[in-house]
Formats: C-alpha cells, structure tokens, sequence
C-alpha cells in the first residue's frame, strides 16, 4: 500500500493502470481477510464432514456474489470495479 505511488512510478504507468493498481492496493488487498476466513470456514466444514456445505458455499460467493458483482461494477468502475467485486 505504501508503494503504490513508487510501483506505478517505476512501470510508468498512465492515470488508468494507476487508479488499477490504487484499487488493489487499497481496497483489493484487504479482501483477502475475508478469503483467508473463507478457507478456514472451508477447512472446518470439509473437518467435520460436510463437504458439500463447503461446496455450496464456494458456489455461493463465486456465481451468485462475486461474478454478479464483477459485471455490474465493472460498469460503474471499469477494470477497477472488478477489483471492488471480490
């Protein structure tokens, strides 16, 4: 996060791969907490013996949260809005 304005000074990027790159470095980082929680919450479930609710809620996220998500704030937001998406 602290490097962002140096990454983007090094690739020469234009204000378009900037603000991309801003996203993910401001926003896109911190949502992998949430992926981390969703691998210990698949962990415990395949652990106790209910690998289909770990299935199901794999499904859930990808093609009924993040993939709708994607579509309607790349709209919005262009490539960065896929970012906001996970």
């Amino acid at each position: 996060m602290l490097a962002t304005d140096f990454i983007s000074a090094v690739f020469n990027l234009d204000p378009k791969g900037a603000d991309i790159l801003w996203a993910f470095t401001h926003i896109g980082a911190g949502t992998f907490i949430f992926t981390g929680m969703m691998f210990v919450a698949n962990a415990a479930f395949n652990n106790m013996g209910k690998p289909v609710w770990s299935t199901a809620l794999n499904w859930f996220r990808d093609g009924l949260l993040t993939l709708p998500a994607a579509l309607w704030l790349s709209g919005i937001f262009a490539a960065s809005g896929v970012i906001y998406a996970q």
